[in-house]
C-alpha cells in the first residue's frame, strides 16, 4: 500500500505543531520545577533563620558584656535607644526618598506609647534591646509565614508566633549561667513585637485575599483541642518555673504530673507537626509562579494556623523537660 504524498503535506504541519507543544510544555515543567526548589530552599532557609535566631538571642548578653568591659558601662546602656533612635529615622528617610506620607497615628504615635510603656514598665536600661531583637525577630517571622500564607489574617499570626518564640527565649535565658528567667521580659518581647507588626503594615505589601481559609479550619478543628491541651501545660510550666530554688536542680522541684504532661505535648506535638508537614506539600499550589490553586492555598494556609503555634509550643515543653533531666540549674 503505497502512502500518498498529499497525505504526508497534510500531516506535516500537525506533527510539526505537536512537536512545539511537547517542547515548550516539557520548557514550562523544567522552568516550574526551577521555581519550585528555589521557593523550597527559600521557605527553609528562611525557617532556619527564626530558629537560628531564637537560639542565639540568649547570647546577646555576651555582646553587652564585651562593649562594657571594652568601652563603658554608660555607654552599653543607651546602645538599644541608640539603635531605635536610628530606626526612626531610617524610617523618615524611606519616606522623603519614597515620597510618602509619614503615619504618625497608624505607626509612630502608637510605637511611642508602647516604648514609653516600656520605660516605665522597666528602669533596667539594658532590656530596652529587647525592642529592636523583637522588631527584627517579627520580620523574619513575617518573611517566612509570607512564602505560603494567602488571605487575611497573617500579621495576627506572625504576632501569635512572635510573642510566643519570646517566651522560648525567656526559657532558654534560665538555662544559661548568670541570665533568669523572668515575666518582665516576656512583657517586654510581646510589646516589642507589636511594633514590629505595625512596621510590617506599614511598609510591606499583604498578601491579598479574605478569610476564605477559616472554613478550612473544621476539617482539622481536633487538633486545636490539642493545641489548647499544649497551651494549658505551657502555661502551668511557665508559672511553675518561678518556684525554682537558685542552685538545686529542677526536677527536686518540678512536679512529676506535669513533667509527664510535658513529654506527652512534646511526642504528640511533634507528630502532628511532622504529619501536616508532609501533608501540606506548598508546592502544589505553584504554578509558572502563580498561584493556580486557591483551594490547596487556603487549605494550607489553615494548616499553618495549627503548625506554627504548636511547633513554638512544642519546643516549650521540650526545653522544660531537657531542664528537669538534665539535673541542670534553672535561674
Amino acid at each position: 500500500m503505497r502512502l500518498s504524498t498529499d497525505n504526508l503535506c497534510v500531516n506535516k504541519p500537525i506533527i510539526g505543531y505537536n512537536l512545539f507543544i511537547t517542547l515548550m510544555d516539557s520548557e514550562k515543567k523544567n522552568k516550574r520545577f526551577s521555581v519550585l526548589k528555589k521557593r523550597r530552599l527559600r521557605r527553609v532557609g528562611l525557617w532556619s533563620l527564626v530558629a537560628i535566631y531564637t537560639a542565639l538571642l540568649p547570647n546577646a548578653r555576651l555582646v553587652y558584656d564585651w562593649i562594657t568591659d571594652a568601652i563603658s558601662f554608660t555607654l552599653a546602656d543607651r546602645i538599644p535607644m541608640v539603635i531605635v533612635l536610628l530606626l526612626i529615622t531610617g524610617y523618615f528617610t524611606f519616606c522623603l526618598k519614597r515620597k510618602k506620607k509619614i503615619n504618625f497615628s497608624g505607626l509612630l504615635l502608637p510605637s511611642s506609647l508602647i516604648i514609653l510603656g516600656i520605660i516605665w514598665f522597666e528602669s533596667i536600661k539594658v532590656k530596652y534591646i529587647h525592642i529592636p531583637e523583637y522588631m527584627l525577630m517579627t520580620w523574619f517571622v513575617f518573611a517566612a509565614m509570607s512564602e505560603d500564607y494567602r488571605g487575611k489574617g497573617l500579621l495576627l499570626l506572625v504576632l501569635l508566633c512572635s510573642c510566643l518564640l519570646g517566651v522560648v527565649d525567656e526559657l532558654e535565658q534560665g538555662l544559661y549561667p548568670g541570665r533568669y528567667y523572668g515575666w518582665k521580659d516576656m512583657v517586654i518581647n510581646s510589646s516589642s513585637a507589636i511594633i514590629g507588626i505595625l512596621t510590617i503594615k506599614e511598609l510591606k505589601q499583604l498578601p491579598e485575599g479574605d478569610f476564605g481559609w477559616t472554613v478550612y479550619l473544621l476539617p482539622i478543628k481536633r487538633f486545636f483541642y490539642f493545641i489548647a491541651f499544649s497551651l494549658l501545660g505551657a502555661v502551668l510550666m511557665c508559672i511553675k518555673l518561678f518556684d525554682t530554688i537558685p542552685d538545686e536542680p529542677l526536677l527536686n522541684t518540678y512536679p512529676a504530673w506535669l513533667l509527664a504532661w510535658n513529654v506527652l505535648s512534646t511526642l504528640f506535638g511533634t507528630a502532628v507537626v511532622l504529619y501536616f508537614s508532609l501533608k501540606s506539600k506548598p508546592e502544589k499550589t505553584y504554578q509558572d509562579d502563580e498561584i493556580y490553586m486557591t483551594d490547596q492555598g487556603d487549605r494550607i494556609t489553615a494548616r499553618l494556623w495549627c503548625i506554627v503555634p504548636l511547633s513554638v509550643l512544642t519546643i516549650m515543653h521540650a526545653i522544660a523537660i531537657v531542664a528537669a533531666v538534665s539535673g541542670w540549674d534553672f535561674q
